[in-house]
């Protein structure tokens, strides 16, 4: 974790910036994953699994409550799927989520802000996230 002086004047704030900076850093690649398997797999269910999952992150609920229903989520949408791919893809998108939740507190609550703002560039999005926090 990144340590910055709590007091130094003109840099308050930077300290949450930093968080947001370092658990977005580390939630690259989970980020890409989710990103890439909502592009890939864009069927009316899967859209209507997305938005869900949408719903649940906007309640802000603990990771741990917010993942135990994510998985109920993926259980309830892979027996409505017919394709073995399309269920893979579910599970692949849960295990995302449970790898940006293990690596940083922030990470889900990050994803949300992302998709809240229709960030596109990831690092575009940082950048702006980091403005707006600042």
């Amino acid at each position: 974790m990144l340590y910055l002086e709590r007091e130094v004047p003109g840099y308050e704030g930077l300290e949450y910036s930093a968080q947001l900076l370092e658990a977005a850093l580390q939630a690259r690649n989970s980020f890409l994953g989710i990103e890439e398997i909502e592009f890939q797999y864009r069927g009316s269910l899967q859209q209507q699994f997305y938005n869900k999952v949408f719903e649940l992150l906007s309640q802000n609920l603990s990771q741990t409550i917010f993942l135990k229903m994510l998985e109920r989520l993926v259980k309830q949408y892979q027996a409505n799927l017919k394709s073995e791919e399309g269920k893979i893809a579910l599970q692949t998108y849960l295990e995302e989520f449970q790898s940006l939740a293990s690596n940083n507190e922030l990470g889900i609550k990050l994803f949300y802000e992302f998709k809240r703002n229709n960030f596109k560039d990831f690092f575009i999005a940082i950048i702006e996230l980091m403005e707006y926090t600042v």
